[in-house]
């Protein structure tokens, strides 16, 4: 869609190319196009599109008076105007969009959105503003006028055990090693998936992983191990791979695609397991692909404490103190933690009451047979009383 003149400022696409650049992610560019598609349904609630509503900002932040009359910008007039589009934000909004495909006008709806997702839109928004329309406007002055909802944050249900035992034995073989994977390193899904042979150092025990810079979401190199569990799921898998494949890629798409493809087949996988529960007024579910990077965090910093749960999940803040440990004093700091992160070798406490059950009867009966031997080795020693 053409967009007006902007008195020099970016277009559309180089204001993209610019957030993408500035990131390195091509989430960043998808994130910030939904945030314009948003603006624009906003806009066509008010019954105007987004180069009209844009222009009447333009003239409230410059109107250009007469010289020789003072007039301020109206920033308050843009900035409730945005605030607007906050609460919009905060319902449903149906609307018909035309079908190329089925030539015809199909019902849509626009959820609402999450307080977060309201934060991260409304700044993409604001930057557009700034860098593409030259209608610039300060943090206080956001802070003045536009009220963002509460975020409402309950506290985070783990992952168990038993759901995670479920979870590997339903997936395929190749989901299986990735799940492995995510669960003993702590790596982001993304991160997993641009896995290669040449970032394993399959020698040594535990085995380390490299990540490199251009692999990991903050752009900073760290190394992570992953358990023996792990190694058996993965060893397969690399035999017949060259060294630079991504191997745990289920196609040959763009990474973002598989990401999301895997979030996807994981959320068919949670449907079947029966895991649909969900926190209080989200749509985010309790059990996710990304809670097995949480359960990680958990168990890490159990046991050697948050700041080397941080290092090894990829908190860049925390891995200049942790690399300041010996090569061997990491790895045997991950040894520790394995044992607290087997699947398959560790029974869950509903199996461990069954087997103690099992165990105390198997006692009993075998009490029971002695006692019937020594009956019948000396039955002259029990008298019968009527």
């Amino acid at each position: 869609m053409p967009r007006i003149n902007m008195d020099s400022g970016l277009s559309e696409e180089g204001w993209l190319n610019k957030l993408e650049r500035k990131s390195h992610s091509a989430r960043t560019r998808i994130t910030a196009k939904a945030s314009m598609r948003t603006f624009d349904l906003f806009c066509k609630n008010q019954k105007v599109s987004r180069d009209e509503i844009i222009q009447q900002y333009q003239i409230w932040y410059n109107p250009k008076p007469n010289p020789e009359v003072l007039v301020r910008p109206d920033i308050e007039a843009i900035c409730l105007s945005l605030d607007g589009f906050v609460d919009f934000m905060t319902k449903d909004y149906s609307y018909t969009k035309y079908n190329p495909k089925k030539e015809e006008m199909e019902d849509k709806i626009c959820k609402k959105k999450s307080s977060k997702t309201i934060s991260v839109y409304f700044g993409f928004v604001k930057s557009y503003l700034r860098l593409c329309a030259k209608v610039k406007l300060s943090v206080e002055d956001v802070k003045d006028y536009v009220t963002f909802p509460v975020e409402e944050k309950d506290p985070r249900v783990p992952l168990e055990l038993h759901q995670l035992k479920k979870i590997v034995s339903n997936a395929t073989v190749k989901r299986r090693a990735l799940y492995y994977v995510l669960i003993t390193s702590g790596m982001r899904l993304g991160e997993a998936l641009s896995l290669t042979k040449e970032n394993f150092h399959i020698d040594e025990s535990p085995v380390r992983i490299t990540l490199n810079a251009k692999q990991t979401k903050t752009k900073k190199g760290r190394e992570c191990y992953i358990s023996k569990e792990a190694v058996e799921k993965i060893k397969p898998l690399m035999e017949n791979v060259s060294d630079d494949e991504m191997f745990l890629k289920q196609s040959n798409l763009s990474l973002l695609h598989n990401v999301a493809n895997e979030d996807r087949i994981f959320g068919y996988m949670r449907t079947k397991l029966g895991f649909t529960q969900k926190y209080p007024n989200s749509v985010r579910y309790v059990v996710n692909i990304h809670s097995m990077r949480a359960y990680f965090h958990t168990k890490a910093s159990l046991k050697h404490g948050t700041e080397y749960a941080n290092a090894l999940d990829g908190h860049s803040g925390y891995l200049e103190q942790y690399y300041r440990l010996s090569l061997d004093e990491r790895g045997a700091m991950y040894q520790e933690l394995e044992q607290d992160l087997l699947i398959e070798s560790v029974p869950v406490e509903s199996n461990k009451t069954k087997d103690k059950i099992i165990t105390t009867l198997q006692e009993q009966m075998a009490e029971m047979r002695e006692d019937m031997k020594r009956m019948q080795k000396a039955p002259d020693s029990y008298e019968i009383t009527a």
